[in-house]
C-alpha cells in the first residue's frame, strides 16, 4: 500500500471522527481549564512516544515476543484500573450515562 494512500485513508477516519462526534457534544462542550489542557497534551505526548517506541520494537525484535509484552500490557492496565478504583473511574465516566 503506497504512503499516500495510508494518509488518506488516517485523514478519512479523522474527518469522520470529527462530524459524527461535533454534534453529540455540542451543547455539553466545556472547555478544559488550563491545567486540564496541560494533562491532556501530557496523555497525548506519552501517547506519541509510546507508539513510536511500539513501532520501533516491530521492526527491531521478534513479532511474537512483542505482542505477547503488548498483550502482558493490557492485563498491567487492567490491574492498575481495578488498583486505581473502578468507583472513581465510574465517576469520570458517568457522563457517558447521562
Amino acid at each position: 500500500m503506497k504512503q499516500g494512500v495510508k494518509r488518506k485513508k488516517f485523514f478519512y477516519f479523522l474527518a469522520a471522527g470529527t462530524i459524527v462526534s461535533a454534534p453529540l457534544m455540542w451543547n455539553e462542550f466545556v472547555l478544559p481549564s488550563l491545567i486540564g489542557c496541560f494533562y491532556l497534551i501530557c496523555i497525548g505526548v506519552v501517547s506519541l512516544i509510546g507508539q513510536i517506541v511500539l513501532t520501533s520494537a516491530f521492526t527491531h525484535e521478534n513479532i511474537i515476543v512483542v505482542e505477547v509484552v503488548r498483550y502482558i500490557g493490557i492485563f498491567f492496565n487492567i490491574m492498575w484500573g481495578l488498583s486505581y478504583g473502578v468507583r472513581q473511574q465510574v465517576f469520570y465516566l458517568s457522563w457517558v450515562v447521562h
